[in-house]
């Protein structure tokens, strides 16, 4: 039909022109046939003879074939239909994307085709030239062939798990789509300005988004809403929060734990370690912490715990077991223990616990001192004893007539086991001017004295009745023929008591080179017993010639003295 038309259009052109081909002396119409021959004919063709040409019947002939050629090429210049479509190779949102872009119906067959790269969400033109410069255009929105807009699928914590949460809580927005989407989040309507709240997850066509928040400022929200910014569109999902229970749960379930602090000893207790239990029973949620002190630190030992959970679902409740071993030389210092736990909004509940007092046990302090006879015949000095029996450390002093000793010295102190013995060691003469001794022991959580009075009106009677000075007799024994042996002297201290005497000797106000030999008898009665000293010393015969005068001094008492001269010329 197409060709038909064109051919008839090509004769209803040319017959008229073949009508008046003849006039060639017409000018006009010479004119026009140059004009339209220029464009074949040579440019160096001269006017004069391009006229014969064209009116001579060879030209005529060959001039209608070129016009009808000419015509036609002109006529024959048909645009494409363009259809631009895409195909996908599988699953839209999993696949590569195919456009296709269908040119029909064109003529001539020179035509030049160009697609634009993709985009984010892109335009796709496909853009056809033909002919002389002409264009033909087709575009195509890949949003609005798919049409589809993101589902978006929203999802927040329940009211149960709010209340039990530990820290945080997290709302998710799932959005489907098989394009790129920017999702954000809108908390009571403003835009969230904290993104690192927010995690997201691409998978394939699904896009997951978490919003994660405290429980506290959970509670705090009215609404929330998750929005997808498609290429062509915007989905929003709103969705409210707000409960009145959050209040109401906060107030009731926030239970305190109830603190019990117990001891427990591995075997006997002042020789064994000891565990210390910090028991939370009741409480509710089970977000809770326990810390321990001892004597205001932190101990060395890392404490074990262990949780449990009632078997009702509603109303639930939690316990938590916390325990802690202390070494032998920890605990018998006696120190504080404190368990403390923290729950709710920073509220805290202790228990504190004194290992004194839940031994419950004060030491025990016995005293002895020396008797009247073992002071009265002591040599130098007597000893008092306090032995103090406690599971702990325990600090023995002594008071001397309602005194601190200050002479720590004349203190020895042995500890075996539970038992520590303090002795108190003095010289007898002071131990008489005492009246009273104190043994005091400082236990970690209490002080335990012994007194005991040690006056006795003996001393003083004793001292004044029972000091019998010396009897004391002095006397020359010659060993042979008088003037040709040498010559002992004996110095006989007899009845005096107490025992304690000193016994000198002087040649001529001199002391002799010679040692003398001394010998001490003790009467046999208990009571009223004395004491008798013999001492001897030996002369030369060349120092007793000189007839020298021989003193024995004797020193008793409390600086007394007794004296016995004997001139050997006498």
């Amino acid at each position: 039909m197409q060709s038909t038309l064109n051919t008839f259009i090509i004769l209803f052109l040319i017959t008229p022109g073949l009508q008046h081909w003849n006039h060639c002396h017409q000018d006009q119409m010479k004119e026009v046939l140059m004009a339209f021959f220029s464009s074949v004919i040579k440019n160096d063709t001269k006017k004069d003879d391009l006229k014969k040409t064209i009116c001579s019947d060879k030209a005529i002939q060959s001039t209608k074939t070129m016009i009808l050629k000419k015509l036609y090429v002109v006529e024959r210049v048909i645009p494409p239909n363009i259809t631009l479509y895409p195909v996908w190779t599988g699953q839209s949102w999993a696949s590569e994307l195919s456009l296709v872009c269908s040119l029909s119906g064109f003529y001539p067959d020179k035509i030049q085709l160009k697609i634009e790269e993709w985009k984010k969400g892109p335009t796709v033109q496909c853009k056809s030239k033909y002919g002389h410069g002409k264009e033909e255009r087709r575009n195509i929105s890949i949003c609005d062939i798919y049409s589809y807009p993101p589902s978006v699928h929203l999802t927040t914590p329940s009211f149960k798990t709010v209340i039990e949460a530990g820290s945080n809580v997290t709302a998710a927005c799932v959005v489907h789509t098989a394009f790129d989407v920017n999702v954000t989040w809108h908390l009571d309507g403003k835009a969230l300005t904290t993104p690192n709240l927010v995690t997201e997850v691409k998978e394939g066509a699904l896009t997951r988004s978490n919003l994660t928040v405290s429980p506290s400022q959970w509670k705090k929200l009215n609404f929330i809403t998750c929005r997808a910014e498609h290429c062509f569109t915007t989905v929003e999902k709103n969705m409210s929060v707000a409960d009145s229970r959050w209040t109401t749960e906060i107030v009731e379930r926030v239970i305190p734990p109830n603190i019990t602090l117990y001891p427990v000893w591995t075997g006997q207790s002042w020789a064994s370690e000891l565990s210390l239990v910090c028991s939370l029973s009741g409480f509710y949620p089970d977000k809770v912490s326990v810390e321990w002190l001892l004597d205001g630190r932190v101990p060395e030992t890392s404490p074990v715990q262990n949780k449990l959970q009632s078997v009702e679902e509603v109303g639930k409740t939690f316990t938590l077991n916390s325990k802690i071993q202390l070494k032998t030389e920890e605990w018998k210092k006696g120190p504080t223990v404190q368990c403390k736990s923290k729950y709710g909004h920073g509220k805290e509940e202790t228990r504190n616990i004194s290992i004194c007092a839940i031994y419950s046990y004060p030491p025990s302090v016995h005293l002895t001192t020396p008797s009247f006879k073992t002071v009265i015949e002591a040599g130098s000095d007597v000893t008092a004893a306090c032995v103090v029996h406690t599971a702990f450390d325990v600090n023995v002093t002594w008071h001397l007539d309602g005194k601190a000793l200050t002479t720590p010295n004349l203190v020895t102190e042995v500890k075996e086991g539970a038992f520590t013995r303090s002795n108190l060691t003095v010289s007898s003469s002071q131990w008489k001017k005492l009246n009273s001794i104190t043994c005091r022991a400082e236990h970690c959580f209490t002080t335990v004295e012994k007194n005991m009075s040690v006056a006795d009106s003996r001393w003083t009677t004793e001292i004044v009745e029972r000091v019998i000075p010396p009897n004391i007799t002095l006397y020359p024994v010659w060993t042979g023929q008088s003037w040709a042996s040498e010559l002992s002297l004996v110095c006989s201290l007899s009845g005096f008591y107490p025992d304690k005497v000193s016994v000198e000797w002087l040649l001529d106000g001199r002391v002799p080179e010679t040692s003398p030999v001394q010998n001490k008898l003790q009467s046999v009665e208990e009571v009223g017993k004395t004491f008798t000293l013999n001492s001897k010393i030996q002369l030369k015969i060349e120092e007793w010639k000189k007839g020298p005068t021989v003193q024995c001094k004797s020193k008793y008492g409390h600086g007394k003295e007794e004296r016995r001269n004997i001139s050997i010329c006498d």
